[in-house]
């Protein structure tokens, strides 16, 4: 083979990278979910992807030589390439656009950061055609044509990619009136009515950029990737056996684990719902039913099937990764994959393959991955390049959504809408798991069809409503503990939760019996603190909604401060969790602040609050069954008050192909008002701050470069960032690093910004002052 002498990478000539990824592609992609037409189309963009490369401009920048600022702007590539791609496309099929759009969108944005909506993407004007055209004078054609005839595609498809420079530059001299006619006429192209062509459009752009980003990471580490790991059905049975239960609740544990075990699996049913009472053990059979739905379906489909586990934090990440790991570890440690934020240092500690290791973790390719739902849903509904290419692994998957309930009621009609299509167009399963059920799946099949049961036979706490308005040092005058139990406290807001905090003490609680759990606690101070709640370390706890929905804590006593109901009874499953009492206490408060105002207003929904004052007034539940009898009735009034605008807006968007629109879609609220600050709490931490200084130290010397920089940091992430917290500062303002653009507490200044007890101090002196 003679080469084409056109490199991709540095080193790397063209058609290798290409050839690569056209292998890697077939072990990715599912031929159930292509019709022919989409598998032509999918075949010339990821072959001419990277068509551009092939000027005179972009040689001399991969070889290093210096470019002068317009040849800079010559050297892009993705422009060319999606121009190309969809001109070769259009060949193939003649009038019928669709293919050609498809295959010119998802070229252009294979760089992108976030995805272009797809409209905009037809509107250019002549200085960008010119570019164009410079770009393609400069282009060598013998050597295109040797990349070309060097590719490993059918001979049809190569004779269409050949290139001829004359009439390509024909092409572009006409193009601004062809795409000026194809926005017209888009909605005829294009079926905008319904989620089809938008599931379609993801696909194939999820397929595109996966295929390249994985050749790209791999280089010459040969790995493949379509290999089937066996991960027996019977994984999770081999590990019960393993465990020593003496919780009073594990009979009703096991009776429910072998009604799912035994349940009757049907692969038309995409969606199943597994109802329990919290603390019952959810976590190990929904993961037995997946891997027994995931056997039959391999068996149907010939085709690997994923398993992702999701959950909505990631303070229960870590504690459900656990449990998997120990799950698998007998079949091997690359099993389970848990990906977030922070979670990709944690591999690359003891690793050298800096590639290698962040295409295993962020492209999903294990064959289960625990994730929390920001990045499962940024995955299913893409409008970023960097979660865009995890869509394709959802398909022929079976996902796991833990506290399914801790998603936004706002989004219920939109995730139901989407889902279902989801679902049906790519063999994708569904598994909702909670203790009360939204109303997100009208048809989804129960796995515990007499759930009422567990709930009636558990009765494990009383419920005291004291629904009347009172401030904390009300509440704190009569309190008065009682020997032998132990007591939680749910506070709505950081500020109530350290004023409860302080009250509790002048109660003559002991200090060492007392944990404290907020967010101006760092995550180091938070996970330690977790860990001992868990062991029984503290006998009374002072927590915001962190403990809220699947931490495995108990408590004799539960006092929370008024919410919503499905966080009530969330909050609730903390008390007497274990069933080693007879009866526990959930207390339910309606506390304020000095000048009457609910503290429950600042943070939820004023309708949620509202349905829940009614329901709990109206029919006033006594103990866990009744309270729990409250949700089915609390999340159809949600359902029957909440608008839908913003979910029928995003469908619009969806529908459209608007892809950047879709960056509206935010599971968590962003907080302006806040500020990260690093808290140099230890030495530890003081040695963390240090090497990410010395790092950015060495990057303006030109000791490294951005990519090393950003490598290394990779490997300090997570521990850096287990020092950080995100705060108001405006009252109490620590300095700035102006290298790192991040606010700092200086070790020998931590009294004056940070309690050991409490965390961060939200008022004090400023920093100028000492």
């Amino acid at each position: 083979m003679t080469t084409s002498e056109l490199l991709s990478h540095p080193n790397i000539p063209l058609e290798v990278h290409i050839n690569n990824a056209l292998t890697i592609l077939e072990n990715l992609r599912n031929p159930n979910l292509l019709s022919e037409n989409l598998e032509k189309t999918l075949k010339v963009a990821l072959a001419l992807h990277d068509f551009g490369k092939a000027t005179a401009y972009f040689q001399k920048k991969i070889r290093g030589e210096k470019l002068s600022p317009k040849e800079k702007k010559l050297s892009n590539h993705s422009l060319l390439s999606a121009f190309y791609t969809f001109f070769v496309l259009q060949k193939l099929f003649k009038t019928d656009y669709k293919y050609p759009l498809i295959g010119y969108y998802i070229v252009l944005n294979h760089h992108s950061g976030i995805l272009k909506d797809f409209s905009d993407t037809l509107r250019l004007g002549e200085e960008k055609i010119e570019l164009l055209k410079l770009q393609t004078e400069s282009i060598n054609p013998s050597a295109v044509n040797r990349f070309i005839s060097n590719l490993r595609l059918e001979d049809e498809l190569k004779q269409l990619l050949k290139f001829d420079k004359g009439e390509f530059l024909q092409f572009l001299g006409e193009v601004l009136d062809i795409f000026d006619e194809l926005e017209e006429d888009l909605t005829s192209i294009f079926n905008l009515e319904n989620l089809g062509e938008f599931l379609t459009v993801s696909y194939l752009f999820s397929l595109l950029i996966d295929a390249d980003k994985t050749e790209a990471g791999l280089k010459e580490k040969p790995l493949f990737l379509g290999k089937k790991v066996e991960i027996p059905p019977s994984a999770v049975e081999s590990y019960k056996k393993t465990l020593k239960g003496n919780s009073p609740i594990n009979d009703l544990r096991e009776l429910a684990y072998k009604i799912v075990n035994t349940a009757e699996i049907d692969t038309e049913e995409h969606f199943y719902t597994l109802t329990l009472p919290t603390g019952m053990g959810k976590t190990l059979i929904g993961l037995n039913f997946a891997l027994k739905l995931k056997e039959r379906l391999e068996k149907k489909t010939s085709k690997p099937v994923k398993i992702i586990y999701s959950l909505p934090f990631l303070s229960v990440i870590d504690q459900n990764a656990q449990v998997l790991e120990k799950v698998f570890a007998p079949i091997g440690d690359k099993i389970v994959v848990k990906h977030h934020h922070l979670s990709l240092g944690e591999y690359l500690k003891g690793e050298n393959n800096y590639e290698l290791t962040r295409l295993l973790v962020e492209s999903w390719f294990a064959p289960v991955v625990v994730t929390t739902f920001v990045q499962l849903f940024e995955s299913l509904i893409p409008f970023k390049n960097s979660s865009a290419r995890r869509y394709n692994k959802l398909t022929n998957a079976v996902v796991l959504i833990d506290e399914v309930q801790a998603l936004p009621s706002k989004f219920w009609f939109l995730l139901r809408e989407y889902l279902k299509e989801f679902a049906k167009t790519n063999n994708t399963y569904f598994v909702f798991t909670t203790a009360t059920q939204p109303y997100l799946v009208e048809e989804g099949k129960e796995l515990i069809p007499q759930k009422e049961k567990f709930f009636s036979a558990i009765n494990r706490y009383r419920v005291s409503l004291k629904l009347e308005k009172r401030t904390l040092e009300e509440f704190f005058t009569e309190f008065k503990p009682e020997g032998g139990k132990s007591y939680l406290f749910i506070l709505n807001t950081v500020s109530s939760s350290k004023k409860a905090y302080k009250l509790l003490l002048e109660c003559s609680v002991p200090e060492g019996d007392i944990c404290y759990l907020s967010t101006h606690l760092t995550p180091y101070d938070r996970k330690k603190r977790i860990r001992e709640l868990r062991e029984g370390k503290y006998r009374f706890a002072v927590t915001t909604q962190l403990v809220e929905a699947g931490v495995d804590i108990d408590f004799s006593v539960v006092v929370r401060d008024f919410a919503p109901l499905d966080s009530l009874i969330q909050s609730a499953g903390r008390c007497n969790r274990n069933f080693r009492l007879p009866r526990g206490e959930f207390v339910v408060l309606n506390l304020t602040d000095e000048n009457g105002r609910r503290f429950a207003t600042r943070i939820y929904d004023p309708i949620l609050l509202q349905i829940t004052e009614k329901l709990l007034t109206e029919f006033n539940p006594t103990d866990e069954v009744s309270l729990i009898k409250l949700s089915e009735r609390y999340y159809r009034e949600v359902w029957n008050s909440k608008s839908r605008d913003k979910s029928e807006e995003l469908l619009k968007e969806i529908k459209r192909l608007n892809f950047s629109k879709l960056s509206a879609f935010k599971l968590i609220e962003e907080e302006p008002y806040k500020s990260d600050i690093f808290v140099q709490q230890n030495p530890q931490a003081v040695e963390i701050w240090n090497a990410v200084k010395q790092l950015m130290k060495d990057l303006k010397n030109k000791k490294i470069t951005l990519w090393e920089a950003k490598k290394k940091f990779e490997t300090l992430k997570s521990d850096f960032y287990n020092f950080v917290i995100s705060v108001d500062v405006s009252k109490n303002t620590p300095p700035i690093d102006e290298d790192l653009k991040i606010h700092y507490i200086p070790y020998e200044e931590i009294d004056n910004y940070y309690d050991p007890k409490l965390g961060y101090v939200a008022e004090g002196k400023t920093y100028e002052e000492f």
